[in-house]
């Protein structure tokens, strides 16, 4: 039995065609140099076709890494297989909170290759996500090309409790033109975890020693200038 599970599980991320992608990334920006990888799964709901309801799993392993003060790209692999490349630009920020957009493009053997544009807004620990996503080639059929337009809504969050543990939910409702299957309706429930994390900025230690041999100087000042006076 657990071996048809995971058969099953195996066969679900082989042949998702899902094109949208939930990233689970916030409006934040890595500091320039600074690099993260995370390790994720997505649960995505497909249904409104005409071949029935769907259910795809897939794993995903995604590293970022910060090009400048307000800019970074990610490259994420997700399914079997399946590599989506964006890039990242906050645009205002105001103490913790961010406005940022993204722009992404994806291509993988079963999912076919297309386009999605995002825009972030929040902090880490409450963010939101609107954007639209569009394919050229069907996953299904390869070489198929057809008219894909999909509007995009999500929310996500990483707490600063959960150490390094996040998850965004993600919905689309996409316009398909010359698909036999019709308009499907997309629910995404991703769940990912920060393997490598920044790390805090160094304190500044102070030199006890110096302090004490500046202070011991100072205090002997006044018996220097009265022995001074004596001669």
């Amino acid at each position: 039995m657990v071996r048809i599970t995971i058969i099953s599980v195996l066969i679900s991320c082989l042949f998702s065609s899902c094109a949208l992608h939930n990233r689970m990334t916030s409006p934040n920006i890595l500091e320039k140099g600074k690099a993260s990888l995370d390790l994720g799964i997505t649960t995505n709901y497909i249904g409104g076709t005409s071949n029935s309801e769907k259910i795809d799993i897939n794993p995903s392993l995604a590293t970022r890494y910060g090009l400048w003060k307000h800019g970074e790209v990610g490259v994420t692999l997700t399914g079997l297989p399946a590599i989506v490349i964006d890039y990242k630009q906050r645009l205002l920020k105001i103490e913790d909170f961010s406005l940022s957009v993204d722009i992404a493009g994806y291509a993988g053997l079963w999912q076919g290759a297309g386009m999605q544009y995002d825009v972030l807004l929040g902090t880490e620990s409450l963010y939101f996500v609107c954007g639209y996503a569009t394919a050229f080639t069907d996953g299904e059929s390869f070489l198929g090309i057809y008219d894909y337009n999909s509007f995009v809504l999500g929310i996500g969050s990483k707490p600063k409790a959960l150490k390094g543990l996040g998850f965004q939910i993600t919905y689309g409702k996409a316009n398909i033109t010359g698909h036999h299957h019709g308009n499907p309706s997309y629910l995404s429930l991703g769940l990912n975890y920060n393997l490598i994390r920044e790390g805090k900025p160094k304190k500044k230690v102070k030199k006890q020693g110096d302090r004490s041999i500046r202070t011991s100087l100072d205090s002997s000042k006044p018996l220097l200038n009265l022995w001074k006076s004596l001669w």
